[in-house]
């Protein structure tokens, strides 16, 4: 199945259960078992999955990983569905979907894996999720003008899109994640240390929910500059997420989710394995965020 890519992507509003709040979501629409599905391009996903609700309308059997079958334990996944064909515009293969238990399929069935676009140099355009497309290309070779952007390597043990930053001891890295619908998602350590710095900034509460966390209830901010590494982010909302906990990664200094990703150009040489970034210095966007200041479980 070869040919021209041209992936649909979809402006998704509420729909991404293991994100926070109202989310933005970049779909890829795929048939599994000669069915249409649509799944949601996930950079912080290390496996493919699907929600519970979605395997069991396309008649998706599921059952128990078989024992020569590695799980994803830093995920809070261990149940996985038959083996089954994914046909995309790419073309077509088999696997295995990890199941997304207790969670609903509002409209992704499930998540996209970066690693299933290997071999491809691919720009992420987040910025552009709020005019509702056009927000992921595949290029047929690297643009020239990201040489002089920040280059930072991919760690190629990692399913998730893990960048190593330079000149850091001990190593240390951040994970891109656009299934994260929040800015920066900081360890406790460096939350703390930011906290303590800027007792001054407005803050909220915002209810998040990672795979291997659970529903969470965390504080956020506003920060103005944030120092990653050798660049610098501006006018992104930051909040405390135990990065080691959801990737398993206690190195990683930060989570950026989609809100940060839209203060930034990227552009992925995945056969390279580097990723090139420049942050943007235009105004920041809009950010919807609880106004209330206070959050509600049952």
């Amino acid at each position: 199945m070869k040919g021209p890519l041209t992936i649909s992507l979809l402006l998704l509003v509420g729909c991404d259960a293991i994100s926070q709040g109202a989310d933005e979501q970049i779909l890829i629409h795929v048939f599994i078992n000669n069915k249409p599905a649509a799944l949601a391009f996930d950079t912080g996903a290390g496996v493919p999955a699907i929600f519970q609700s979605a395997a069991q309308r396309l008649g998706l059997q599921i059952s128990n990983p078989p024992p020569d079958i590695g799980v994803a334990p830093a995920h809070g996944i261990y149940r996985q569905t038959e083996s089954c064909k994914v046909a995309t515009q790419l073309g077509e293969f088999e696997t295995r979907f990890y199941v997304l238990e207790g969670q609903s399929a509002a409209v992704a069935d499930g998540l996209f894996p970066w690693r299933w676009l290997t071999g491809r140099v691919l720009r992420i355009n987040a910025f552009l999720l709020e005019a509702g497309g056009g927000c992921l290309e595949l290029l047929s070779s690297l643009p020239p003008e990201v040489k002089s952007w920040t280059r930072l390597n991919v760690r190629t043990n990692e399913g998730v899109l893990t960048l190593e930053i330079p000149g850091s001891a001990p190593s240390t890295s951040i994970v891109l994640d656009t299934g994260f619908r929040g800015g920066v998602g900081l360890p406790p350590t460096r939350w703390r240390e930011w906290r303590l710095s800027h007792t001054n900034e407005p803050t909220t509460l915002e209810l998040g929910v990672f795979p291997a966390l659970g529903s969470f209830i965390a504080e956020e901010m506003w920060a103005k500059n944030l120092t990653l590494g050798s660049f610098v982010l501006t006018d992104v909302p930051i909040m405390e997420v135990d990065v080691g906990k959801v990737f398993g990664d206690s190195a990683a200094e930060a989570i950026l989710g989609i809100a940060a990703l839209k203060r930034l150009e990227i552009v992925i040489d995945e056969p390279n394995s580097v990723v090139y970034l420049r942050p943007k210095t235009t105004p920041a966007l809009p950010y919807k965020h609880n106004r209330l200041g206070a959050v509600f479980t049952a």
